[in-house]
């Protein structure tokens, strides 16, 4: 007897392969790296200059996520990063009257917050994020979910502040970057001091993860560009 003859699919598709049933294993992303706390390094010393040499940190998270138009403050901050790994010397800072004053103020405004809120503030000199690649100066830890930002104003731009009773937005860049991406920290308060016989304006932000999300890829794409930066201007010697 002859051998049936297969019959050959009328639309000229192949045959639909069965799927595979073994399940395809799902990546697990590695653990956040550990944070680098310098406790012992006080803020404004010759360690703590030297250890955010040629980085990027909170306070400069708002130039660092300048738009086009202000393309020249961020260029400027580039070339200073760049001269401080070129050197291994810190740059210069920049101080005047009013950031002296602010200087001898923030323990004021510090002992204030902690006789208000019943809360002891933990000082640290820096925090350094390895996953970030970004560094933060918190002017304060509250407990393990806490930290604060301070800063001493004139009694002037302390009324305008109160005035509004809003956030202010100059500062929304690094207590956001520096607290909840780089400290992870759940919560910050904004303590902004004059004078003691002054009302103060304290304001609580939690994690916004898209805010946080766009200041991640703002600090990655400076960090490369700082990267292709140095790396040129070794290429052209001494």
């Amino acid at each position: 007897m002859r051998k049936p003859i297969p019959r050959r699919s009328t639309t000229g598709a192949p045959p639909t392969p069965k799927p595979d049933p073994t399940p395809i294993p799902k990546r697990t992303p590695p653990p956040p790296a550990e944070l680098v706390y310098y406790e012992d390094i006080i803020q404004g010393s010759d360690d703590w200059f030297e250890v955010r040499r040629g980085k990027a940190t909170s306070s400069e998270f708002g130039t660092i996520m300048s738009s086009s138009e202000e393309a020249l403050t961020r260029g400027k901050l580039l070339r200073q990063l760049a001269g401080e790994i070129l050197t291994g010397e810190p740059r210069a800072m920049f101080s005047n009257r009013d950031t002296e004053r602010g200087k001898e103020l923030e323990p004021v405004a510090r002992e204030y917050y902690e006789q208000s809120r019943f809360v002891t503030v933990r000082q640290v000199g820096f925090v350094w994020n390895p996953d970030v690649k970004a560094g933060w100066s918190p002017d304060g830890l509250v407990g393990d979910d806490g930290a604060i930002e301070i800063k001493c104003v004139r009694p002037d731009i302390l009324i305008a502040i109160l005035e509004k009773g809003t956030f202010p937005p100059e500062h929304r860049a690094q207590c956001f970057g520096g607290a909840f991406l780089v400290g992870r920290r759940q919560w910050c308060d904004l303590v902004i001091f004059s004078h003691p016989k002054m009302p103060k304006f304290v304001a609580r932000v939690t994690p916004n993860d898209v805010y946080q999300r766009q200041i991640k890829d703002a600090v990655e794409v400076f960090n490369w560009d700082l990267q292709q930066l140095v790396t040129r201007m070794r290429k052209l010697g001494l």
